[in-house]
């Protein structure tokens, strides 16, 4: 690609642009010059302030509860129905290449997410990324949710990172040391989702929601068939049927069990770390209070002393006129 060779820190086609956030008016002028999104036409009806839309139109990947990964092309005027509690792999036809100097995010667009899709927040892009993204989707929700090939997916944004100080080098000097820049790997560049499947134990890759909900299913199916039975014999078959719900729950609460411990011990050591900053905080609270009662004390000190002094100046002065006075003075001599 022409990204490999041309677009690195040494030759920033606009290196007053600081480091920061892309505004959208800097997103449009690096598309023209190192063309950051390739394979959709990029649109400025897919801009917004400081980011740009996606579009679903590319290949879905996924698994069924039974069977080998299954794969579909969404184009034109085609869409994609998100089976209920399940998983799949997006790859978009969008060929992002990122310079040395840019990095990327990317986020699910808002009404996604509150139909019930879920997505990890925020992923990073690294500078030099070049290829398709593979972008799971969780459909949490007990409906299929449609998705058209056209239809908005993920909004990403663009950031500048910090410069080097010598480009040319890849390297950047602080104090006596010097740092070398990392650059992105090249075995990790237009990678295939064959490729991210491999990296990842090549699969398969499927919720546990839906073989949760099939094992409930099947046990109210057993509860059902059973409660038609009287006697012992019924209430044998619901024990079971029950027993199987209970167990489907378990499987689920064993599951989630991690995460809730996790979030727990993110709220205890949040709690513990706001317990050590308040003592910090009230330890130097008092230290200044001491500081200050101290200063106002000393201050009440010498101002009671000074007035006591100047009390006691005043007679002095008198007795320093009166003998000045007397020495002054000429003697009257008595006549002969």
């Amino acid at each position: 690609m022409q990204n490999k060779v041309q677009w690195t820190f040494a030759n920033d086609p606009f290196p007053k642009i600081p480091p920061a956030l892309l505004n959208s008016a800097d997103i449009q002028a690096y598309q023209e010059a190192c063309g950051l999104i390739r394979g959709q036409n990029f649109s400025l009806k897919q801009l917004k302030p400081a980011s740009y839309e996606i579009k679903f139109l590319g290949d879905v990947h996924w698994w069924d509860l039974q069977g080998p990964r299954r794969q579909q092309r969404i184009e034109g005027d085609k869409s994609f129905q998100i089976k209920k509690n399940s998983i799949v792999y997006v790859s978009p036809d969008a060929i992002f290449a990122l310079p040395e100097f840019i990095a990327m995010r990317f986020n699910l667009r808002i009404n996604l997410v509150h139909r019930g899709l879920l997505l990890g927040t925020g992923p990073l892009v690294d500078p030099g990324f070049e290829g398709r993204l593979l972008i799971p989707l969780h459909n949490l929700t007990s409906e299929q949710i449609e998705i058209g090939a056209n239809d908005g997916l993920i909004w990403v944004e663009f950031t500048k990172i910090s410069p080097l100080t010598n480009s040319d080098m890849h390297k950047s000097s602080w104090g006596e040391k010097e740092y070398e820049f990392k650059k992105f790997p090249e075995n990790k560049r237009d990678l295939s989702p064959l490729d991210y499947f491999g990296g990842a134990g090549s699969g398969p890759f499927k919720s546990s929601l839906a073989e949760l909900v099939i094992s409930a299913t099947n046990a109210e199916k057993r509860v059902k068939r059973w409660g038609i039975v009287g006697g012992i014999t019924g209430a044998l078959g619901i024990a079971i049927a029950m027993g199987a719900l209970l167990f489907s729950a378990w499987q689920f609460w064993v599951q989630s069990a991690s995460t809730i411990r996790d979030a727990n011990q993110w709220v205890q050591d949040s709690k513990q770390e706001l317990a050590k900053k308040y003592a910090e905080s009230k330890e130097t609270t008092d230290a200044l209070r001491a500081r200050l009662d101290a200063l106002e004390s000393k201050i009440a000190s010498k101002s009671n002393s000074s007035g006591s002094g100047s009390r006691t100046a005043k007679p002095a002065s008198k007795d320093s006129d009166t003998g000045a006075n007397r020495s002054t003075s000429v003697p009257i001599k008595s006549p002969k």
